[in-house]
């Protein structure tokens, strides 16, 4: 199992703030993002978020391990 946390507009998009999804082996955080798309019509569109994982940034080509906390943060623009 593996802990999401969704943040802003993804929480919004996704229909929920938290919860744990089965993961049986480690992921890319990528694949994990086209995973949740899928199962989430609300998500379709939507850019890939930020991740975090376990409290750390990480990148998308990072993977997910059972027993991890993974944040969706909506992406951020500067100006």
């Amino acid at each position: 199992m593996i802990r999401l946390l969704w943040f802003a507009g993804l929480a919004e998009a996704a229909g929920v703030r938290e919860e744990t999804r089965p993961l049986e082996a480690p992921i890319p955080l990528a694949s994990l993002w086209n995973d949740l798309v899928r199962d989430r019509p609300g998500l379709k569109g939507q850019p890939r978020p930020a991740f975090a994982r376990n409290g750390k940034a990480a990148r998308a080509d990072d993977r997910a391990e059972p027993g991890d906390t993974i944040a969706l943060l909506p992406p951020v623009s500067g100006g």
